[in-house]
């Protein structure tokens, strides 16, 4: 995939393809080790933003919406006082470093790590390490919403090209600034509205939640694709850059969301280990398959884990 870009930048600023083409921006953020980081990235990205796959276009465009209820995961996490210091608790540095390296990469790592070296389920039985402030992701759900749901509506549903361009441009450092600017935030507004409307995490879900089931049920019902060949990758070689670069996404996806369920399971096993819940507790993994296949993965882990944090109480 890197051999595409490098090939595409030095044809010229211009990416062409049989539908159209578009100039490739030489500079964004104003700072020259960002332009040269992230332009090859928004190449690839350009595949599915721009529609030159219109498969691509479609699974791209549900994956990257799916990410505002994994990060709204990761950042809350991030928040729990038993997590302090331990992996969990650099959600924003993994999920700014997954733009890099790929999520599909990123992810089963941090997952792991945050798994061994974060809090037992017995530990987390003590409610003053175990429960989640409000005040610490009071604007988490704006942040989401600005910095990262609206970039990539805009990044596939802008009717000019360019806009496409730049909103896929934008998007890049997003994970960044959500991070920062939700710690900034905490100290600067959290404890104003703790006790907001905003700041509960059902809410933060069911807002989040609702745009993903929206684009996941658009993509079920208009389509004309099947869901196989939309989200799952071909085994077969690739040779065709376009082809290879769909795969690429796909993994990343497939990756991603398998590591965060395989996360989710190990937590609640351990909290079943640990005593806090028995083998009867367990029934409402009976109807995620169904969840998952009409609602899509983002809303499922967020489900799955809002369950787990119900079991707390």
């Amino acid at each position: 995939m890197k051999a595409h870009h490098q090939k595409v930048l030095s044809s010229g600023p211009t990416l062409d393809w049989d539908g159209g083409s578009i100039d490739i921006f030489r500079t964004f953020y104003r700072v020259r080790a960002l332009d040269d980081m992230w332009r090859g990235v928004t190449i690839a990205f350009g595949l599915g933003s721009l529609g030159i796959d219109r498969v691509s276009w479609w699974q791209s465009l549900s994956f990257l919406t799916d990410l505002g209820p994994l990060y709204a995961v990761l950042l809350m996490e991030s928040c729990r006082p038993a997590n302090r210091w331990t992996p969990a608790y650099f959600a924003t540095t993994a999920t700014f470093l997954a733009q890099l390296l790929g999520i599909g990469a990123v992810a089963p790592l941090f997952y792991f790590l945050s798994f061994v070296f974060g809090p037992q389920a017995k530990d987390l039985a003590d409610r003053q390490i175990q429960q989640l402030d409000p005040s610490q992701f009071a604007l988490l759900l704006p942040l989401i919403l600005a910095l990262h749901t609206f970039e990539i509506l805009g990044a596939y549903l802008s009717p000019d090209l360019v806009s496409r361009h730049y909103w896929i441009w934008a998007w890049q450092m997003s994970p960044l600034w959500i991070g920062v600017a939700n710690f900034i935030s905490a100290r600067a507004v959290g404890s104003w509205l703790r006790n907001s409307r905003l700041a509960s995490p059902a809410f933060i879900f069911q807002v989040l939640c609702a745009i993903s089931a929206g684009v996941w049920i658009s993509t079920l019902l208009l389509s004309p694709y099947s869901v196989s060949e939309i989200f799952l990758p071909t085994l077969a070689r690739q040779t065709d850059d376009h082809l290879h670069t769909r795969r690429a996404f796909q993994v990343d996806e497939v990756s991603a969301f398998t590591a965060c369920f395989l996360w989710l399971a190990y937590l609640l096993l351990d909290m079943h280990s640990a005593g806090l819940v028995g083998l009867n507790g367990f029934w409402p993994i009976a109807v995620l398959p169904i969840v998952l296949t009409f609602l899509g993965p983002g809303v499922t882990v967020a489900l799955v884990w809002s369950w787990r944090e119900a079991m707390f109480v």
